[in-house]
């Protein structure tokens, strides 16, 4: 019976040590597939911007048309400036998700 004992706290204590290891695998992996996920989200808006036959339109624009020639809003350096923020956006998303580990 004190043998069992004994048996049953040399194993806690093995497990006990693996504790950290399994959190630290855990953090990781909630990191990775959260980076996935945006990864993933951001190839498919790409593919979207990318294709080259829609329906659609998938940016809503603007036309003015004056004297001095045509005008487009939003311009081309608003569209990539809205889509740099995006990115920065999910990489901040990315960098203040909540950790297990610290």
């Amino acid at each position: 019976r004190d043998a069992a004992r004994r048996a049953s706290r040399r194993r806690a204590a093995r497990e006990r040590d693996l504790l950290p290891d399994f959190v630290r695998l855990a953090d990781y992996v909630e990191v990775e597939a959260l980076a996935a996920l945006v990864v993933e989200a951001w190839a498919g808006f790409l593919a979207e911007l990318l294709r080259p036959r829609r329906a659609a339109g998938l940016l809503e624009t603007t036309v003015r048309f004056a004297d001095e020639g045509a005008t487009f809003a939003p311009t081309r350096a608003q569209i990539q400036q809205t889509l740099a923020a995006t990115a920065d956006a999910l990489v901040g998303l990315l960098a203040g998700a909540p950790r297990l580990l610290r």
